[in-house]
């Protein structure tokens, strides 16, 4: 029977209940170590979802910036065509959102090579 609970097992809620109990039931010291891998096991399956649950967040933001690069890359892409060809159809604007970010990235240089937007609709569909 314990006589005070340890401080490392009071911080898991659960355990130090079952521990209060164990201690009324008068379980054995095998019992209790069995209790004490447990509440060993607990701790550490709350601390692989915190760590997942961090890494979660870090590719969240991850893509988050990816997707605010290619964001981006597309507004320079349709600023350049607007001042080279005119407005922009919006089909064309449409499917530059398909298109990775290192897709986009060889687009702004092959700008320069169209003379129409005929041009940039055969380069998007040869992607």
């Amino acid at each position: 029977m314990l006589e005070e609970i340890p401080t490392s097992l009071k911080e898991v809620p659960e355990i130090e209940k079952a521990l209060n109990i164990a201690n009324q039931a008068n379980l054995s010291p095998q019992e209790l170590d069995k209790l004490h891998g447990q509440e060993t096991l607990i701790r550490d399956r709350r601390g692989q979802i915190a760590f997942a649950k961090e890494e979660g967040k870090q590719e969240r933001k991850e893509e988050g910036k990816e997707e605010g690069k290619k964001e981006r890359e597309i507004e320079v892409i349709i600023r350049l065509l607007k001042k080279r060809f005119g407005e922009v159809p919006e089909n064309l604007k449409n499917q530059l959102s398909y298109l990775s970010l290192e897709e986009l990235e060889n687009l702004s240089e092959e700008i320069f090579d169209f003379t129409n937007f005929d041009d940039l609709s055969n380069w998007l569909t040869k992607k």
